[in-house]
């Protein structure tokens, strides 16, 4: 693979798992979405106040990502936060368990895991 086509490949996951993290932070500004996004109910106003927390870093995450799709030299950083927050949240959802909703938002982590390890390895072939 030329080091051109596997740049394509890593912007193009970063840009995925990018707006896979954005799209979360929504709850930030639409906290009545907590509920249906992860089969939550009967959360205190505190609790709330953590979810919506939680919906800023994912954005963060997100946009780091986003960012590192025009600007190669965050992209080990960006990554790696990435693979921190996904790995963080498979490893409590999977050991402590969780809802069905909870669960299938794991399984997603997943997959979105899978991808940045690949784009992991792409990057040491991009890098000069």
């Amino acid at each position: 693979m030329s080091s051109r086509t596997a740049d394509r490949l890593v912007r193009t996951v970063l840009l995925l798992i990018g707006l896979l993290n954005v799209a979360p932070a929504a709850i930030a500004l639409l906290p009545e979405r907590i509920g249906s996004t992860y089969g939550v109910s009967g959360l205190s106003a505190d609790a709330v106040l953590m979810m919506r927390h939680r919906a800023v870093l994912l954005g963060l995450v997100g946009a780091g990502l986003l960012l590192a799709v025009w600007l190669p030299r965050l992209r080990i950083a960006a990554i790696g936060a990435a693979a921190v927050s996904k790995v963080s949240f498979i490893a409590l959802v999977f050991g402590l368990g969780a809802n069905d909703a909870l669960t299938r938002v794991a399984w997603i982590d997943v997959a979105a895991l899978a991808l940045i390890g690949a784009a992991a390895v792409l990057v040491r072939r991009v890098r000069p």
